[in-house]
């Protein structure tokens, strides 16, 4: 079982988890699910804002390792991890894996522990093919956009100041 006093980040990852599923399922703004929880870190703010932010590359990175789509709380320990391991340099990977399981286990049971864990660790170690094949990728995935709002802007403006906005 896991125990959150001893495990640094877990109580953290567990709420961005939580707000993460809440926001994929119910469709409920994260700034306020945020606003609710006691004690919101900096952490705590980054891991949901830049895994709202990130949804779709976060989307296809974890697209690649699996069969079907898994629950929402599943769906939300993978894009935190995958958020970790990529976008946030002072996260070491081992704990970003450690940390996402133990919120799968939590969430899902010893299936979903080993879930995470192992398209987490797929992921690590794929790190810079996946780098890679992103940067082909057309930009609403690789920059993270809706579909609908990059055709509205292709339509309006082409796609070069589309691109822009999407990197702004």
């Amino acid at each position: 079982m896991t125990n959150d006093r001893t495990e640094p980040g877990v109580r953290e990852r567990i709420a961005a988890v939580k707000i993460i599923a809440r926001w994929l399922s119910h469709g409920l703004y994260p700034e306020r699910l945020l606003r609710a929880e006691e004690n919101v870190s900096g952490f705590l703010t980054e891991l949901v804002a830049g895994s709202v932010r990130w949804r779709r590359t976060l989307e296809w990175i974890t697209g690649r390792y699996l069969r079907r789509r898994p629950s929402r709380a599943l769906q939300a320990c993978l894009m935190t991890g995958v958020y970790q391991i990529f976008f946030m340099d002072s996260v070491p990977d081992y704990a970003a894996v450690f940390t996402a399981a133990a919120a799968a286990r939590r969430f899902a049971g010893e299936g979903g522990c080993r879930l995470v864990n192992g398209v987490l660790r797929r992921v690590q170690n794929d790190r810079e093919i996946i780098r890679r094949e992103l940067e082909h990728q057309p930009a609403p995935i690789r920059l993270s956009h809706p579909e609908r709002l990059w055709q509205r802007w292709t339509t309006r403006w082409g796609e070069d100041a589309a691109e822009a906005l999407c990197r702004w």
